[in-house]
């Protein structure tokens, strides 16, 4: 297939990777002068009727979509019976790759992905289109950071309600409960198979695995995930809550929308990630319930049981019977105004109470985000107001300073009211500064004054001299934390050096050629008489047969202009 152009336009360029049912290529529009991806069918599945039906239904369904985070689509073809898609091509590696190569990714670098995700999701749906296959092989991230979902291949169209039950479409360690099921999907089963990817993303580990697929269905069916923050201690519980809704196994339960669960991710990233209460869910209302008898001293009294109050009749034995009904009238009378008047003073009183305490003065709050803890303490005790101290690990922040408050600052509260802070208990971040350039020695010198650790890597380069840095990662301007980051350090090795060959006795043309083989270029070309034939190299300089040549150097060459004249 490599080599091979598709319907005289799509030039095959080389195998990408290969899933159940085809096999993705880079390749050259021809016409566009582009790179692009081609998903063609396996030859095996061409005369299968459902899988031309589903790698049809794939070809549909992205058509319909065009979005900065699904995979444009380009067209679709067929080459000698064989069906093919074609899609942007993007340059960089899948999630899953990443995952493997860097989890756990650090927190506000995964709420950013899964922010990207929910936007490409949230997109699809609002087109009727369910991915029902998300996962991170299936999501792409290009070499600026651009987060990309591919792989329409198993989508369908939310109002279709065909599927075989019984059958669990998509990948089982990220399937949905009621695809496990084998039930009809819908939005809320790409957030849930969302929510197991941000769990990886966060924690480097599945939430659920088993020796056998049906094993990890049942689980994602029946057992609870465990916390992510049990195996990654800087998760905020404000994240964990966004896990825990989009994990549920009932989908009433989960985000109504990918946007709605966008919305949750970004309050997470604005507020550093600060300390919330575990998500609660409530019972199920509709939930079967065993209810206990009553006792039999609460059962209901039969009518005929009552009596009326004017007719009351005291047992002969707990009241004397002479009593006369107009005295127990009167004293009943009696009764009830002095209850009236009891009740009368403690309501006085009450609301005299009440009145003294709407009449507390008020108070703005300080607004002390951002401050170190003791002054914001000695601002808000100024104030007239109590103070409650929570701890947050902040990595966008000063250690001891303030990440947020609540009530916030400039508002009315009453005097004595308590405000709620959180104060930064990790490490202090920093900037990280430009190292390009720099001799290794001194950029491992910036870096240890710095307490940052680093690892050295090397590469040839012919603009850069021999021991300075040609670029570095994190680059330039990013946060970094002693302690944590890690700054690889790519350090030129100088031009990749060649032996150079001899040019001697070839024509200037040849000489040419053989120079660009060789990745050199021709100099300067001089003439000189000699007896050898006209246009033949002669000498060639600064490089001689055997010496070591740094790639792209130029060679001048001294050619003969033939026999001289004799006068």
């Amino acid at each position: 297939m490599i080599g091979k152009v598709l319907n005289q336009r799509y030039q095959v360029i080389k195998r990408l990777g290969s899933g159940g049912m085809a096999t993705v290529y880079q390749g050259l529009d021809l016409e566009e002068l582009r790179f692009v991806s081609l998903k063609v069918l396996k030859e095996q599945f061409v005369h299968d009727e459902a899988f031309t039906r589903r790698f049809q239904r794939e070809a549909e369904a992205v058509s319909r979509l065009s979005h900065p985070n699904i995979v444009r689509f380009y067209g679709v073809g067929k080459d000698h019976g064989i069906p093919y898609i074609v899609m942007e091509y993007v340059e960089g590696e899948t999630l899953k790759e990443k995952i493997s190569r860097q989890a756990p990714l650090p927190v506000d670098e995964a709420v950013r992905i899964a922010m990207e995700i929910c936007d490409a999701l949230e997109y699809a749906h609002r087109h009727q289109i369910v991915h029902r296959d998300i996962k991170p092989h299936n999501v792409l991230i290009s070499t600026d950071g651009k987060v990309k979902v591919t792989d329409f291949g198993i989508a369908q169209a939310s109002s279709e309600a065909t599927i075989t039950h019984g059958t669990v479409i998509g990948s089982v360690h990220y399937c949905s409960p009621e695809q496990a099921k084998g039930t009809v999907v819908s939005g809320q089963s790409d957030l849930y198979s969302l929510g197991v990817v941000l769990y990886e993303m966060l924690t480097g580990e599945l939430p659920f695995s088993g020796d056998t697929p049906v094993t990890v269905a049942l689980k994602h069916l029946q057992e609870p995930y465990p916390p992510a923050y049990e195996k990654n201690q800087y998760i905020p519980q404000s994240l964990e809550n966004v896990l825990a809704r989009a994990l549920a196994k009932d989908p009433r339960q989960r985000y109504q929308s990918a946007a709605e669960m966008r919305a949750d991710l970004a309050i997470v990233l604005q507020s550093g990630g600060v300390i919330e209460p575990p998500q609660e869910y409530p019972e199920d209302e509709q939930a079967t319930r065993l209810l206990t008898p009553l006792p039999s001293e609460h059962r209901a009294v039969n009518a005929s049981e009552f009596q009326p109050a004017d007719e009351f009749q005291p047992d002969d034995e707990s009241a004397p019977s002479s009593v006369p009904k107009r005295r127990l009238r009167w004293w009943m009378s009696l009764a009830l105004v002095m209850l009236t008047a009891v009740l009368v003073v403690a309501g006085w009183m009450a609301l005299d109470r009440l009145q003294a305490k709407w009449n507390v003065p008020e108070v703005v709050t300080p607004n002390v985000v951002g401050l170190p803890e003791d002054e914001a303490v000695r601002l808000l005790k100024n104030a007239g107001l109590e103070v409650e101290r929570f701890e947050v690990e902040n990595e966008g922040m000063s250690p001891h300073h303030v990440v947020r408050q609540d009530p916030p600052g400039d508002l009315k509260v009453k005097v004595n009211r308590t405000v709620r802070i959180w104060v930064n208990t990790g490490p202090a971040s920093l900037t990280l500064p430009s190292l390009a350039g720099r001799t290794r020695q001194e950029a491992v010198a910036e870096l240890e004054n710095l307490g940052l650790s680093y690892s050295l890597e090397e590469e040839y380069s012919h603009r850069v001299p021999k021991g300075e840095i040609i670029r570095h990662d994190p680059p330039s301007q990013s946060t970094v934390i002693p302690g944590r980051t890690t700054v690889k350090l790519v350090v030129s090795a100088g031009p990749e050096m060649l032996t150079m060959i001899d040019l001697r006795g070839l024509s200037l043309k040849e000489a040419e050629t053989r120079l660009l083989e060789k990745e050199l270029s021709l100099g300067r070309v001089y003439t000189q008489p000699s007896d050898e034939q006209k246009g033949t190299v002669l000498r060639q300089f600064p490089y001689e047969p055997g010496q070591p040549v740094p790639i792209g150097s130029e060679v001048d060459l001294w050619v003969s202009s033939g026999r001289p004249e004799e006068d």
